[in-house]
This record gives structure tokens, C-alpha cells and sequence, in this order.
């Protein structure tokens, strides 16, 4: 997982589905303290849902035993390569044994994702989620329009948006769960509702 909002928000949904397994999962993700997962994955875990950044520590401080993955997944990729994390994956799935299901997904496939997957993976599939035929177009009735703003000024950008009359309903889509939560809180304050 490319960020620690990402990799809660997936163990949370693994932890959930498998609550009739009994599924030992850890959580690996850095921004907290090393003890409690070391201590987890000492304990033993099926699952380890993590970011790059922190499994790689573990894994070089040998905290990390890579020896018995089965399956390995990763999940946006491209998002992964854009923060310069695919080095450390690689170093990662190096570890696992060359004997094992990898799964890869990512919603742009650029060329060093492209040569990963023909690395790592026995006959992958690509698999698309849009129509071969469609060219990205947005559909006809749909006006996209894009604004550039500073980090510190988007949120005053989409208060401006939102004010605009005939806007009909709207949706703001964040990075992060903890950005989303910041750009609603302003928004309350600002008036919105």
C-alpha cells in the first residue's frame, strides 16, 4: 500500500471478511512505534497489510520473514512508483519465494510498473476496467474544468466552487481519509453544510 491510510483502511476491511477465519493480520506502516508490530509479526501473522517504507526497515532489521508468503498483492502500484517506493518493493518481493501468486493493481500501467509485472510475475494478465474502445473521454454531458492552486489555497478554491450558482450537487474526492476529514472541517466552518 502506498500510505498508511490505505493500509488501515485495507486491514480493517480484511480483518472484517475474515472474521470467521480467526486471521492473524498486522498492520506495518511507519508514523508509530516499531515495538508493537515487531511484537506482532513475532507472535506469527497469515496476513501483513504495510507500506513500502516500513516493511523494507523490518524486513532488513530481520524483524520481517519473507520465506513463506504464499501470495503477494500490490495495490496501486503507479501510486507506489509516483513516491518512489518501487525499489523497495522490489527489494521486498525479492524476498518472497519464487513460488507464489502475485496479483498487481494499478489504475495507470506506466512502463516501470510494465517491468515489474514482466519481472515478478509468471504469464500475467492485464486485465482493464474500461472498454477497450474508450479513447478517456469523458462523456458529453459531463464539463470537466480544471483549476491549479497552491496546497494552502485549494480549499478556498473549492469554497469559491461551491458558491458558483448552478452547481447542482457535488463531489470532492481527497488522497487521504485524514484530508478529506480536513477539507470537510473547513468547509463546515466556512458555511457549508
Amino acid at each position: 500500500m502506498p500510505t498508511r491510510e490505505l493500509a488501515v483502511q485495507v486491514a480493517k476491511d480484511l480483518e472484517n471478511a475474515a472474521t470467521k477465519r480467526n486471521a492473524r493480520i498486522a498492520t506495518i506502516y511507519g508514523g508509530r512505534a516499531y515495538e508493537p508490530q515487531v511484537d506482532a509479526l513475532q507472535k506469527g501473522v497469515e496476513i501483513v497489510v504495510g507500506t513500502p517504507g516500513r516493511l523494507i526497515d523490518l524486513f532488513k532489521q530481520k524483524h520481517l520473514s519473507l520465506k513463506n508468503v504464499k501470495m503477494v498483492i500490490l495495490d496501486e502500484a503507479d501510486e507506489m512508483l509516483d513516491l518512489g517506493f518501487l525499489p523497495d518493493v522490489e527489494t521486498l518481493i525479492a524476498g518472497t519465494p519464487a513460488v507464489r501468486q502475485t496479483l498487481l493493481f494499478s489504475a495507470t500501467m506506466p512502463g516501470p510498473v510494465i517491468a515489474m509485472a514482466r519481472r515478478y510475475m509468471t504469464q500475467p494478465t492485464h486485465i482493464r476496467a474500461a472498454d477497450p474502445d474508450d479513447e478517456g473521454l469523458t462523456k458529453r454531458d459531463i464539463r470537466q474544468l480544471i483549476y491549479r492552486a497552491h496546497s494552502m489555497d485549494k480549499v478556498e478554491v473549492v469554497a469559491r466552487i461551491l458558491q458558483a450558482r448552478g452547481r447542482g450537487r457535488t463531489i470532492i474526492f481527497t488522497k487521504t481519509k485524514r484530508t478529506a476529514a480536513k477539507v470537510a472541517e473547513e468547509l463546515v466552518d466556512r458555511g457549508f453544510a
